[in-house]
Protein backbone atom coordinates (compact mmCIF):
# COMPACT_ATOMS: atom_id res chain seq x y z
CA UNK A 1 0.00 0.00 0.00
CA UNK A 2 2.90 2.76 0.64
CA UNK A 3 5.52 3.58 -1.29
CA UNK A 4 9.14 2.21 -0.40
CA UNK A 5 10.52 5.53 0.13
CA UNK A 6 13.25 5.39 2.82
CA UNK A 7 11.74 7.72 5.17
CA UNK A 8 9.05 6.32 7.28
CA UNK A 9 6.27 8.02 8.46
CA UNK A 10 4.05 7.49 11.64
CA UNK A 11 0.65 7.02 9.16
CA UNK A 12 -2.86 6.31 11.08
CA UNK A 13 -5.64 4.12 8.77
CA UNK A 14 -9.14 5.06 9.63
CA UNK A 15 -11.16 1.68 9.22
CA UNK A 16 -14.61 3.73 9.70
CA UNK A 17 -15.95 6.78 9.36
CA UNK A 18 -16.26 7.16 13.12
CA UNK A 19 -12.45 6.84 14.14
CA UNK A 20 -12.48 9.12 11.06
CA UNK A 21 -14.30 11.52 12.54
CA UNK A 22 -12.62 10.96 15.88
CA UNK A 23 -9.30 12.47 14.12
CA UNK A 24 -10.98 15.07 12.66
CA UNK A 25 -12.62 16.38 15.91
CA UNK A 26 -8.96 16.13 18.06
CA UNK A 27 -8.11 19.85 16.79
CA UNK A 28 -4.98 19.76 19.34
CA UNK A 29 -2.45 19.45 16.09
CA UNK A 30 -3.39 20.00 12.61
CA UNK A 31 -4.22 16.74 10.35
CA UNK A 32 -2.56 15.93 6.99
CA UNK A 33 -5.47 13.09 5.38
CA UNK A 34 -3.82 11.80 2.28
CA UNK A 35 -6.08 10.10 -0.09
CA UNK A 36 -4.64 7.80 -2.67
CA UNK A 37 -4.65 5.11 -4.93
CA UNK A 38 -2.17 2.41 -5.41
CA UNK A 39 -3.71 1.81 -8.96
CA UNK A 40 -2.72 5.46 -10.22
CA UNK A 41 1.11 6.24 -11.13
CA UNK A 42 0.48 9.86 -10.98
CA UNK A 43 -1.29 8.81 -7.10
CA UNK A 44 2.59 6.97 -6.41
CA UNK A 45 4.74 9.71 -7.54
CA UNK A 46 2.62 11.86 -5.31
CA UNK A 47 3.11 9.68 -2.35
CA UNK A 48 6.98 9.25 -2.92
CA UNK A 49 7.37 13.03 -2.99
CA UNK A 50 5.06 13.66 -0.02
CA UNK A 51 6.94 10.92 1.81
CA UNK A 52 10.10 12.58 0.70
CA UNK A 53 9.55 16.09 1.60
CA UNK A 54 7.59 15.61 4.82
CA UNK A 55 9.93 17.25 7.54
CA UNK A 56 6.64 18.68 9.98
CA UNK A 57 6.52 17.85 13.44
CA UNK A 58 3.79 17.88 15.98
CA UNK A 59 1.12 16.76 12.79
CA UNK A 60 -0.82 13.65 12.47
CA UNK A 61 -1.14 11.88 9.87
CA UNK A 62 -4.13 10.08 8.05
CA UNK A 63 -4.01 7.74 4.98
CA UNK A 64 -6.92 6.72 3.33
CA UNK A 65 -6.33 4.54 0.27
CA UNK A 66 -9.50 5.41 -1.85
CA UNK A 67 -10.19 2.06 -3.74
CA UNK A 68 -10.08 0.14 -0.38
CA UNK A 69 -12.20 2.34 1.41
CA UNK A 70 -14.51 4.22 -0.75
CA UNK A 71 -16.72 5.05 1.83
CA UNK A 72 -14.36 7.24 3.73
CA UNK A 73 -13.43 8.57 0.56
CA UNK A 74 -16.59 9.84 0.05
CA UNK A 75 -17.21 11.03 3.50
CA UNK A 76 -14.69 13.31 3.88
CA UNK A 77 -15.47 14.92 0.80
CA UNK A 78 -18.75 15.21 1.56
CA UNK A 79 -18.00 16.63 5.11
CA UNK A 80 -15.43 18.93 3.93
CA UNK A 81 -17.41 19.66 0.77
CA UNK A 82 -14.88 19.42 -2.09
CA UNK A 83 -14.58 17.31 -5.05
CA UNK A 84 -13.03 13.89 -4.80
CA UNK A 85 -9.90 13.82 -6.23
CA UNK A 86 -6.80 11.17 -6.09
CA UNK A 87 -4.33 12.00 -4.97
CA UNK A 88 -5.20 14.22 -2.49
CA UNK A 89 -4.13 15.92 0.42
CA UNK A 90 -6.50 17.39 2.93
CA UNK A 91 -5.48 19.65 5.71
CA UNK A 92 -7.07 20.59 9.06
CA UNK A 93 -5.23 23.33 11.14
CA UNK A 94 -6.22 24.01 15.23
CA UNK A 95 -8.55 25.94 15.03
CA UNK A 96 -10.74 23.89 12.32
CA UNK A 97 -10.01 25.37 9.00
CA UNK A 98 -9.40 23.18 6.29
CA UNK A 99 -8.16 23.08 2.97
CA UNK A 100 -7.06 20.72 0.03
CA UNK A 101 -4.41 20.17 -2.38
CA UNK A 102 -4.51 17.16 -5.36
CA UNK A 103 -1.96 15.98 -8.11
CA UNK A 104 0.89 18.18 -8.63
CA UNK A 105 -0.34 20.77 -5.98
CA UNK A 106 0.34 18.41 -2.81
CA UNK A 107 3.34 20.43 -1.92
CA UNK A 108 4.83 20.68 1.70
CA UNK A 109 5.46 23.93 1.63
CA UNK A 110 1.68 24.62 0.74
CA UNK A 111 0.77 22.92 4.12
CA UNK A 112 3.69 25.23 6.14
CA UNK A 113 1.97 28.18 4.76
CA UNK A 114 -1.36 27.38 5.21
CA UNK A 115 -0.75 26.12 8.81
CA UNK A 116 1.41 29.39 9.29
CA UNK A 117 4.95 27.57 9.83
Amino acid sequence: MFSSSSKTLNWSIPSSVEELDAMIIDSATPLLIFKHSERCPISRMALKQFENEFNLEDVRLAFIEVRENRELSNYIAEKWNIVHQSPQLLIQDTKGNNISFSHNGIDVSKIKSFLGL
